[in-house]
């Protein structure tokens, strides 16, 4: 028996060598000790949220706004921001424009 060492509600489970801790929300560690606002996103591949350092928080990234993050406020790669969405240049996709794409291809 152990006491429970993990930190921000994270749970003590048996892994497959050691105890472990399962984190909740936005963090991730071995304790869940580490702010990783990558994790309140579906893939953890966009840049929907980033950590804020001074206040231990997640908050929106630069080109979205919103509670919950989710409005997006502008565009890169030369995306168009037109009535709420990104109009992408030949070239680029995804939501922001952030992706490259080979001519004649949209994400």
């Amino acid at each position: 028996c152990t006491s429970n060492v993990c930190m921000h509600d994270g749970k003590m489970a048996i892994g497959h060598s050691r105890m472990e801790c399962i984190c909740k929300g936005e963090w991730d560690g071995h304790y869940c000790e580490r702010l990783a606002c990558w994790r309140l996103t579906d893939m953890g591949g966009d840049k929907r949220y980033r950590n804020d350092k001074a206040t231990n928080s997640c908050k929106c990234g630069t080109h979205y706004a919103g509670e919950k993050c989710d409005v997006i406020k502008s565009c890169e790669k030369k995306g168009r921001f037109e009535n709420g969405a990104c109009i992408c240049e030949e070239g680029f996709g995804g939501a922001l424009c952030e992706k490259k794409c080979a001519p004649g291809l949209l994400t």
